[in-house]
């Protein structure tokens, strides 16, 4: 069982898995076969071999959930509603190998960063639409306004609109009306 699996709680499902790029390996390769196994570029390999197999980071259902390491673990349980942003930078070495590293910030300077994930722009996808569907699960009776205007045709958002403004009007009229007459008790006061 994955690191991911062992801490689903009931009802939680794993919506995405990023992996790591198997472009952590071309270094260290390179390394090795120029210098006919050097002493650098063999244990570089070991720990990225040991790196690719520990590292998991998840978006489920309720957060996003990562472990890198096997000695000395480093893990993240970020629920969505928490989440700030989902960064992602990608260097010249990323863009040809398709990987990036993904800096997850929470509420409160909470930050996470996975280097070498593989489609690191999809893992950030999964995660805002996970942030996004959480939100409007959290508040059901305000839809966002790209909803409303998808599914209202063009006459009724008028017909909103200008109810709206006859509203804010009636409101501001009423609110002149209060000042008239609390002067003009105050004028009869004197």
């Amino acid at each position: 069982m994955s690191y991911v699996d062992d801490n689903l709680l009931v009802g939680e499902t794993v919506l995405h898995r990023a992996r790591l790029t198997w472009g952590i390996f071309v270094w260290p390769v390179l390394v090795c076969l120029t210098v006919y196994l050097s002493p650098l570029g063999l244990p570089w390999l070991i720990f990225n071999l040991v790196r690719f197999f520990t590292t998991e980071v998840a978006v489920t259902s309720r957060r996003v959930i990562g472990k890198r390491g096997v000695i000395s673990r480093r893990s993240l349980d970020l629920n969505h509603n928490r989440i700030e942003s989902v960064q992602v930078d990608q260097g010249v070495f990323g863009l040809i190998f398709g990987s990036g590293t993904v800096t997850i910030r929470g509420t409160g300077g909470t930050e996470s960063r996975f280097s070498g994930i593989k489609d690191p722009y999809e893992f950030r996808r999964r995660a805002l639409g996970a942030v996004e569907s959480a939100e409007r699960q959290s508040s059901p009776e305000t839809p966002p306004r790209a909803a409303i205007s998808a599914t209202q045709p063009r006459r009724e958002q008028l017909l909103e609109q200008q109810r709206m403004a006859q509203q804010a009007r009636a409101s501001e009229d009423q609110h002149i009306a209060r000042l008239n007459d609390e002067l003009a008790r105050l004028d009869e006061g004197s």
